[in-house]
C-alpha cells in the first residue's frame, strides 16, 4: 500500500512536470540567459530575455531588439539579442544589420529573415544565475533531491491524512 501510493504521487508529480516541459516547448515565448555585457544597461549579464517567437518579420523595425542566430569567432551557432540597426529588402527577402548598445558601429554580420528567432518582449533581471546553477551537475542533483524530498513529503503528508481518517 505504502509503494503504490509513493508510486502514485511520484507519477503525478512527474506528470505535472512533463505538462510543463510541452507547453513551454510550444509557448510562443522562448527565454535565454545573456552571458555578455553587449545590450547594457537594457539588459545586462544574467538577465534572462523573453522573446516572443510568433512574429512575421516584416513588421520588425530599426530600434526593435531581435534574438537571432549567427556565428561568434568560428563558434558553433549561437544566439545573439541585439538592436536592429537597418533593414533591408532584396528580392522579396529581408535582411537586418544589428547594433549592440551604446555602439556606433554595426555588428559585421548580416541576418537572414531565417535566422531571426523573435523579438524581445521583457527580462527577468539576474535570474541568469539561478539557471546556470541548474543546468551544472551540481544544480541537477540538488534538483532531482528537491524533487525526491517532495515526493517523500507527499507520501508522508498522505500517510499522516488517512491516519487521521481512520481514527475517526
Amino acid at each position: 500500500m505504502k509503494l503504490q501510493a509513493m508510486i502514485r504521487n511520484g507519477t503525478k508529480l512527474i506528470g505535472l512536470i512533463i505538462l510543463v516541459m510541452t507547453v513551454l516547448h510550444f509557448s510562443p515565448f522562448v527565454m535565454y540567459r545573456i552571458i555578455t555585457p553587449s545590450m547594457q544597461p537594457t539588459i545586462k549579464i544574467n538577465d534572462v530575455v523573453i522573446i516572443s517567437r510568433w512574429i512575421d518579420t516584416d513588421s520588425i523595425e530599426v530600434g526593435d531588439i531581435i534574438a537571432f542566430h549567427t556565428t561568434l569567432l568560428n563558434q558553433d551557432d549561437v544566439i545573439v539579442v541585439h538592436y536592429v540597426h537597418e533593414i533591408t529588402e532584396e528580392n522579396n527577402t529581408l535582411t537586418f544589420k544589428t547594433i549592440a548598445e551604446g555602439q556606433s558601429e554595426p555588428d559585421r554580420w548580416v541576418i537572414n529573415e531565417d535566422d531571426v528567432v523573435g523579438i524581445y518582449t521583457s527580462k527577468i533581471s539576474g535570474i541568469g544565475r539561478i539557471l546556470e546553477f541548474f543546468g551544472s551537475l551540481i544544480g541537477q542533483i540538488v534538483l532531482i533531491l528537491n524533487i525526491g524530498i517532495i515526493v517523500a513529503w507527499i507520501y508522508v503528508d498522505d500517510k499522516s491524512t488517512k491516519a487521521k481518517h481512520e481514527k475517526k
